[in-house]
This record gives C-alpha cells, structure tokens and sequence, in this order.
C-alpha cells in the first residue's frame, strides 16, 4: 500500500492527449553572453617598492596602471614624504657588505646530516639542515655529500628577499 502511494506522489499529471513513453521535446537553450574579460588570465604582477606603498593610494594605482582619475573622490591621498630618516643599523639583521661564508665539511652519514661552515670571522660552526646564521642572514636548507644548500634572506621594507645559494666543497 505504501509503495503504490509513493508511486502516486512520485508522478507528475499528464493531460489526455500526451504520449507518456515519447521524449519530451526542449527549446535549444539560449547562448550565454561573453565575459566582459577573461577571468582565468593570468594576473599581471605589479612590482612595487616600500617607497611606493609609503606614498599612497594614488602611486600604488598609477603604478598598477588604474587611472587616477578614476578612483573616487574622497581615496586617501598620502602627504610628500618628509626627509629620510637615516634608520640605525637594525639588531640581527645582516650588514650590507660581508665576507662570504664558505664550505668547509660536509658530514652526510650523520643523522642530521651536518656541514662544516666557516665565517667571515675565522670561526668554524657545524651546522644541520634548519640552523638560522642570523649574522649572516642565512638559513641551511640542504646537506648533502659535498654541497650545502642555503637561503640568503634579506629585509627589503615591509618584507623580506630569499636567495638560493649553493655551497659546494673547493677539495
């Protein structure tokens, strides 16, 4: 009795004249517009300095290419900066010109992994893939026989740049 009501409920009425068993018979649907642009294009990267975001609203859209003219009245528009402050040397951070770091040992059968670096100093540590060099700005990311890999990373404003380095042994 349950399945004959479920039947009843489950069918859509029909009128007197229709064929059950013949498909019914779609409009073709309507094409659909184009898109104003491309929305899986890649995105063009903006290169901007700390200097440039400093500035404001009106040198961050002339570099990305808006039209300043268009951006609504009352965008914040950022005063002249003043004179540069001469910034004190930072603590931690690298200073701008130094020696190298060179590759002195590795130790690959060791677990971790261990190098031999010695610094601009004349001193000799053993690092593992992970140990942070803060004086140098340097970060292990590798050990393996006869190379050590490394990240320089380096204050630029309100973020940082990362460069691979390759240390690989001269003997």
């Amino acid at each position: 009795m349950l399945v004959l009501a479920l039947l009843f409920a489950a069918c859509s009425p029909t009128t007197p004249g229709e064929n059950p068993f013949v498909p019914v018979k779609l409009a073709p649907p309507e094409p659909a517009p184009a898109p104003a642009e491309d929305v899986f294009a890649e995105p063009v990267p903006i290169k901007l300095s700390s200097e440039d975001m400093a500035k404001g609203t009106v040198a961050i859209a002339t570099a990305a290419g808006v039209d300043v003219d268009a951006l609504p009245g009352d965008a914040p528009v950022a005063a002249p900066p003043a004179a540069p402050v001469p910034a004190a040397p930072a603590v931690g951070l690298p200073p701008t010109t130094r020696w190298p770091v060179r590759l002195v040992s590795t130790i690959p059968q060791a677990q971790p992994p261990r190098a031999v670096l010695g610094l601009p100093s004349g001193e000799e540590i053993v690092v593992s893939p992970g140990s942070m060099l803060a004086d140098q700005g340097l970060v292990v990311v590798s050990v393996s026989a006869g190379k050590v890999e490394l990240a320089q990373v380096e204050p630029a404003g309100d973020h940082a740049t990362i460069t691979a380095i390759t240390l690989t042994a001269q003997y």
